[in-house]
């Protein structure tokens, strides 16, 4: 199950062994523990293979577990239709929406747009 870390002030401290989350007793370690088992868990650590269901934990777990000073600088939601990124899913949503009924631009020449 998990392990114990350190005794501190005569505490025990239980770590989850995914995301390093410390506890101060077994028991409420064990109920943590299935957060990372969720069929949902869509985000995966390419290191340990830590399961997240959301991507700013992974970045998260990323940054505090594994050193990756990197990952809370990410955003990770990218528009697929012009390369823009947002750190958050409820801002690339929003806009998606922008994209919808635009106008078409011509690249090569946009005096030509709406052609």
């Amino acid at each position: 199950m998990g392990h114990v870390i350190s005794l501190l002030g005569g505490r025990r401290l239980y770590f989850c062994e995914v995301c390093h989350k410390g506890f101060d007793d077994e028991e409420t370690m064990a109920q943590h523990r299935p957060l990372h088992d969720c069929v949902g868990s869509q985000f995966r650590c390419n290191i340990c293979r830590g399961a997240f269901t959301r991507s700013y934990r992974l970045r998260r777990h990323l940054y505090y577990v594994h050193g990756d000073t990197q990952a809370l600088k990410q955003a990770p939601h990218r528009c697929e239709e012009c390369d823009v990124d947002f750190a958050m899913n409820w801002q690339l949503v929003a806009h998606r929406k922008s994209h919808e009924n635009a106008p078409a631009t011509c690249t090569l020449n946009p005096a030509m747009d709406n052609t």
